[in-house]
């Protein structure tokens, strides 16, 4: 099977469309696509973070599946000349997905394990008598969206994220949504309290990271209220999911406590961190 590998733009768009039908170019920063008998067969979407590309997206139409193609689409792009090709790729995923487990594991990514993934509605999160108690606690914090930072701003939780050895670069990438992710800083001093970053793709809201800097636990209240607020705006709540990780078994019984129905809350079991350098 002769396989093309092309990049993916406004003027081939309309083309690879039926493999990505809930994906928007403008949310992703490299688009690729496969070609074989002169039909598109396979896209793969990425986007920056933390001086890597991110798999966010990789699907292979069902009739041309076991011929290599998404393999061919990933090599493709580590062969690419210039700093794309140099970067590692980094995917997360979870390991109950059994085809993207053994293709990651054939192509040589490192394998970790992050914890265990959960899925919830946004409904049966966002308003159960738990989360609805702990809207009662008001901190006396100044929360800010990411789109709302100033440079200024920014510089502080990015010194704050460094102290904390996390990566302070986190904050400038696209793969994090602007108008999901927040800030909290203390109102009297503007020192940095919290924040949270997330990820919107289709109807499906990731937390991707959480930071309390401080141990005033009502600043990530007040950015929790924020994001309720948020989410709710605009959004068909009965199709919103959000997603989150948890990282030990404390973490997990908190999350329980959060929704009113225990089943509502979906474990999609062990989630995988790989990295292909």
């Amino acid at each position: 099977m002769d396989i093309t590998i092309t990049r993916i733009a406004e003027e081939n768009a309309e083309y690879f469309a039926p493999l990505m039908p809930e994906c928007s170019l403008d949310d992703y920063q490299l688009c690729v696509g496969a070609i074989a008998d002169g039909t598109a067969c396979g896209v793969c979407l990425f986007d920056f973070l933390g001086g890597a590309l991110i798999l966010d997206y990789i699907y292979v139409a069902e009739n041309f599946r076991r011929n290599r193609i998404a393999e061919t689409m990933i090599r493709s792009v580590k062969e690419l000349e210039g700093e794309i090709g140099e970067l590692p790729i980094h995917v997360n995923y979870c390991e109950s997905s059994a085809d993207l487990h053994g293709l990651f594991m054939n192509l040589g990514f490192l394998i970790f394990r992050d914890g265990e993934a959960y899925r919830v509605p946004a409904e049966s999160f966002l308003y159960s008598k738990a989360f609805q108690g702990m809207m009662k606690v008001k901190g006396k914090h100044n929360v800010k969206k990411l789109s709302k930072l100033t440079k200024a701003d920014k510089k502080i939780f990015k010194a704050a994220l460094d102290k904390e050895d996390a990566d302070p670069g986190v904050i400038d990438d696209a793969y994090v949504s602007k108008e999901l992710s927040f800030f909290a800083f203390n109102a009297k001093s503007n020192e940095p309290e919290a924040c949270m970053l997330c990820r919107e793709t289709g109807d499906t809201i990731v937390i991707l990271y959480m930071f309390i800097f401080k141990k005033d636990a009502s600043a990530l209240v007040d950015i929790i209220r924020c994001l309720r607020d948020e989410v709710t705006a605009g959004r068909d709540m009965e199709k919103c999911e959000i997603r989150f990780v948890t990282m030990d078994k404390k973490v997990q019984a908190f999350a329980r406590k959060l929704v009113d129905d225990d089943s509502q809350l979906v474990s999609e079991g062990s989630t995988i961190s790989a990295i292909l350098a």
